[in-house]
This record gives C-alpha cells, structure tokens and sequence, in this order.
C-alpha cells in the first residue's frame, strides 16, 4: 500500500505508525476520542483485538493510538496497527458497497468508498466509484467537488476546472468550488488556465461565504499580490496568519509579500 510507503524510510517504525493513527483520527469518519484509561500493553492488545473482532476499529485505532504513543518501538503494536488499519478500510469500501445496493441514491456512501481508496493509493477505483455516485446523483455537488479533488491532485487541471464549474450549476454558493477554481486560474502550470480576473472573482465569493477561511483567504492574497495589490495581499494573508497560528506556509507568504513591499520602496 503506498500510504505506507511515503515516509517509512525517514523516521523510525513507531513514530510513523503513531502519526498515521493521528491522520486517520482526523478524517471525517473518526472523531477524537477520550483518553483512554493506562492498561497493561498485553491488556490493551487483548481488547484492541476485541474490538476488532466486532469491526469496531474506531475504538482500536484510538488504543492504538494511547499504546503507541507510550511504545512507539514495539513491534506487536505497528504489526497490529497495519492490520487494523487494513481491516477498517475494507470493512468501509464493503459496507459502501452493501449501502448502494439498497439504496443507489446513498452520496455518503459513494463518498466513503472513495475515500477509502484513495487511502490505499487507489485513485483509479476512487474516480470510477464517484463517477459511478453521479449517475444515480447527478446534482450532488459533493460528489462533483469529490472528483475534481482527485483530478487537481492528479495535476489534471483542466479537467478539475471543468469539474468545479459543473459543481457549480447545481450549488452557485458552493464555496470549496469557488475557491478551487480560483487557484487553478491562479496556480496552474497550463498557461492557458490562468485567469486572475475570472480568479479573482471566484475568491472573492468563496471568502465572502467562508470569510475565517484561511486556505480561501490565502488563495485571495496571492490572487491580489500577482495582480500587483500587494497591500491588499498583505492585509488578508495576516489575517490567515492570526486565524492559523499554526501554519508555517501562510507565514512564509506574509514574509513574501512583505519583502516585496521593502524592496518596492
């Protein structure tokens, strides 16, 4: 699987399995769980395998997720994680499938099947399950804007692009299409593509409708800076900065717009 494949070679075992249990707690179908009380390691896999016996991998990943934190090197745990992970994801991709069986109108499903897997590297089965969700759905913009995200990911721009703009003929409020098709107009590496007024029209609605944003918000700012509006620029990358403290890029475009101010004095 290439999910397991991407970094495994620059930190050590334990310390990429506890950051991939972090990344799947974070996706959509998961939420954080509480702390779960210090057993025993021989305890905690006992119950982990339990839980997995009754597909309830949610509450093995979080387990998990406790145990390899305090043993980020034991072989049991990452051996364990691997095979959960595994059986979680099939358990998605096949109850999806039952789910549309029964009812072929079902997005969500469509959805999770896609995600899973995309999580095993699998975009070819992701694309044909959300062209497949269209068909029966052809007004969900969900499943639209779930297209166009593997084709910009996949660096088929103007074929994402042609996707977004369908998005929006059944939802023109919607924001992620907006803010999508403004940074291919603004970012793509097909010439033909860039449009920065048509861009800047795109952020502008996708800000308005999601104004705290800080992914809509930087896509504005480097829209504003190539059109030379450089303290407008600067202006709305801080306030992506103060909304994401976190983020070291929406820093590094502040610097950016900032140095090209002192350098046009």
């Amino acid at each position: 699987m290439c999910i397991f494949n991407v970094i495994k070679g620059n930190i050590s075992k334990g310390l990429f399995f506890f950051i991939l249990a972090w990344f799947i707690l974070s996706q959509e179908e998961f939420s954080y769980p509480p702390k779960a009380k210090s057993l025993p390691l021989s305890a905690t896999i006992q119950q982990i395998e339990h839980f997995n016996s009754q597909q309830n991998y949610e509450a093995s990943v979080a387990l998990l997720l406790n145990a390899l934190a305090a043993h980020p090197n034991d072989n049991n745990l990452t051996a364990l994680f691997k095979r959960t992970f595994s059986m979680h994801i099939y358990n998605q991709i096949s109850s999806g499938y039952k789910q549309i069986k029964l009812n072929p109108r079902n997005t969500e499903a469509y959805l999770i099947i896609a995600r899973s897997f995309g999580f095993i590297g699998d975009e070819t089965k992701a694309l044909e399950i959300l062209l497949e969700g269209t068909c029966a759905n052809p007004e969900s913009t969900e499943l639209w804007i779930a297209i166009g995200n593997i084709e910009l990911k996949a660096s088929r721009d103007a074929e994402a692009l042609s996707v977004f703009n369908e998005a929006l003929l059944f939802d023109s409020q919607n924001s992620n299409a907006h803010n999508n098709i403004a940074y291919i107009q603004t970012h793509s590496a097909d010439k033909r593509l860039i449009n920065l007024d048509q861009a800047l029209k795109h952020a502008i609605i996708a800000t308005n409708l999601e104004p705290d944003n800080s992914n809509f918000l930087d896509t504005l700012a480097e829209i504003k800076f190539q059109l030379g509006q450089t303290n407008d620029a600067l202006s709305i990358i801080k306030k992506a900065v103060t909304n994401s403290p976190e983020s070291e890029f929406f820093k590094k475009q502040q610097n950016k717009f900032e140095n090209a101010l002192n350098y046009a004095k």
